[in-house]
Order: structure tokens, then sequence, then C-alpha cells
């Protein structure tokens, strides 16, 4: 008896370190760092509509039997604070743009930023240096374009990575910062943007500034986006701090909504203190409170997303300062549609207590989740 239960214990866990994606087995890993040898790294996120497209292709056998020959590795970025990768390219890295495979040609120590989900990378690590041949970000592909066939062709590729018939990297502005921002206020839409939407309804039932709140979390994605791609992992340590004080924050705000005398005393106070010194302290702290929320919210790789597909050649490229533009652009198009769609959704709620317990629940649950984050 006491053999058969060791033996479900050691299922279970063995169970927890694998997941299982189409017809084939991936190693769950914490870190980017985690992989040996010649690997193929899944980065995903469990509400990403565009995962579960690239996730089918994992069931068909030329894809199985392409992905034969490496180490299959899977990291759930939303339990995972990484936002870039620390990579060696030696002569050129492999990628495909709209459903064509291409070459960028680069050499030495780079940073890659990883754009949102889904995102594949292939490498080799030896001697605890991660070499990148390639990588894949999003789902879609032109119309006529299979996107099956395209994956095979990529992984083809990468396997065979020796001349390359087109290489180079170039990057018009007049199109990226328009498309960022399109792209951005089209991503409110995606099922990652949830806890951007509850955060949104906490400030305003809270009375903060939501546009303020808005501003801090664009300035605080685009900034460490950068931040990280410039100089590398090291930066990406201020991340779990900030999740740590977005988190707290969160708490105490729902916590003044759910309970009936700390309620009371809050409207009171803000009532009663409207200095001028008060009210730019008050505006200062609502942007603050964005800068510390905006530093967890990593985005899904929507339809048509070839953006995606430009941050990353952009990091690689080490052009941080287009870099930095090109989040903030994509930013305020998410800021811009969740202001509206928040403010369009109260206009039609009247205000009642019950609201506000419900809010301040949920803004209970996701501080405790972004405390959480950090130590689990």
């Amino acid at each position: 008896m006491r053999f058969l239960a060791i033996l479900l214990v050691l299922s279970l866990l063995l169970s927890a370190a694998y997941v299982e994606k189409g017809a084939l087995q991936f190693k769950l890993v914490d870190s980017p760092y985690d992989v040996e040898g010649k690997f193929f790294l899944y980065i995903y996120q469990p509400l990403c509509e565009e995962c579960k497209k690239l996730e089918a292709l994992f069931g068909r056998e030329d894809v199985a039997a392409a992905l034969s020959g490496y180490r299959l590795y899977a990291l759930d970025l939303s339990k995972s604070g990484v936002a870039a990768v620390d990579v060696y390219v030696e002569g050129q890295v492999v990628y495909v743009d709209h459903g064509v495979v291409k070459y960028f040609a680069a050499s030495g120590r780079r940073s890659f930023l990883i754009p949102g989900t889904p995102t594949v990378l292939i490498g080799i690590k030896e001697n605890g240096t991660v070499r990148l041949l390639g990588f894949w970000t999003g789902a879609d592909m032109p119309p006529g374009e299979d996107l099956g066939a395209a994956f095979v062709r990529f992984l083809g590729e990468v396997s065979e990575s020796g001349s390359a018939a087109e290489s180079g990297y170039r990057v018009d502005v007049l199109w990226v910062f328009p498309l960022a921002f399109i792209m951005g206020a089209v991503s409110a839409f995606s099922p990652c943007v949830l806890p951007v939407l509850g955060i949104a309804a906490v400030t305003h039932f809270a009375r903060r500034s939501l546009g303020r709140v808005l501003a801090g979390m664009v300035v605080s994605y685009a900034a460490i986006g950068a931040l990280v791609a410039a100089s590398g992992v090291a930066a990406a340590s201020v991340r779990p701090l900030l999740a740590a004080i977005g988190g707290v924050l969160l708490v105490a705000l729902g916590a003044v909504l759910l309970v009936e005398r700390l309620n009371v005393k809050y409207a009171t106070a803000m009532s009663r203190v409207q200095t001028s010194a008060y009210k730019k302290l008050s505006k200062a702290g609502d942007f603050l409170v964005g800068v510390s929320l905006g530093a967890v919210w990593v985005p899904c790789i929507l339809p048509y997303m070839g953006f995606a597909t430009v941050l990353a050649l952009i990091s690689l490229a080490g052009d941080y300062l287009l870099l930095l533009t090109a989040l903030l652009m994509y930013g305020g198009g998410l800021a811009l549609m969740v202001y509206v769609i928040v403010r369009g959704l109260l206009k039609r709620v009247k205000p009642k207590r019950w609201y506000e317990k419900a809010v301040g629940v949920l803004s209970i649950l996701i501080g405790f989740y972004l405390v959480a984050s950090v130590w689990i």
C-alpha cells in the first residue's frame, strides 16, 4: 500500500513537470535558461487564443517529425517574470514574416525581447550560453497561406540554417508607429487584457484618475521593455518589485471598497483634503499606481500581429529608442481603448454599493495574485 502511495506521488510530481500540447509533451520550465542542448522553447499563456492555433499544429505528424530532434520545453509567461532573453547570435537568425522565411544577420551577444504570446525560440544551450537559431511569433498568416506549412518550412530552415537567401534589418518608421497604435487598440479585446480592465474598474470605484493610472501603466510597460532589451535580464529584476508594490496597492484599494468603515473614512479624507499641494501629490500618486501595475502586464499576440516580429527584430538589432517609441504607441492605443470601454460601460451602470464590493473583491484577488507571483 505504501509502495502504491509513493508511485502515485511520483506520478503526480512528474505530470506536474510536463504539459501536453497537441500530441507532444513539453517539459515545463520557469525560466528560458532552464533549457538544455538543442531546444525548442514554446512560450504561451493560458488565455491566449493565438496560442491555441499554434498548439493545434503540435498534433500534426509533419510538425512532430520536424521537432523530433529537439528537446521540447514550455514556459507559461503569465507565471514568469521574464521579459527578455540574453542570447548569442552566430551569423544569422531564422524567422517568418507574413508566411515568408527570412534571415536576420547578426553576431555577438544580443537581448531578445519577448513581444507576447505565442513565441517560439529555437537554439542550442552550451556552457551556459543560449545560442539563438530562430524565433517565431504569433499564429497569423496572410490569406491563402497555410499556418502549418509555414511552420514546417520555418523548422526546416532552422535545422539547415546555413546560407541566408535574404538577410538584413530595415524598419519603416512611417508604418511601424501607426501599426503599433492600431494593434494596441485592437488588443484591448484580447483575453490577456482582462486584468487591465479589472484594474481600470477598481480605479474608477476607488475614485482615482483612470487616465493617469493608464498613463502610468503605458510608460512603465514601454520603459521596462526597452530597458530590459537594452541592458539584458539584469534590468528585469525591477519587475517583481513593482509587481509586489502594485499588488499591495490593489489589496488596499480593495479593502477600502469592501469594508464599509474604511470606505467612509476614505471618502471623508478625500473630501476634506483638497489643497493644491495635495491635488498635485494625488495626481502623482495615481500615475505611480499605474507605473507599478504596468510592469506586470504581458500582451497576447493578436491576428495580423506582424508587429510582434518587428519588436523582436528591433530588440535584436539594438535599436532601443525605436523600440521604446513603438512600445509607447502600442500601450497608448491599448490605454485609449480601455479608457473608452470602461467609461462607456460605467455610464450605463447605475452606482450601487454591491458593485463596489464586487470590484473590491476583484481588486484583492488580483493584488494577492501579483504579490504571490513574486515568490511562487
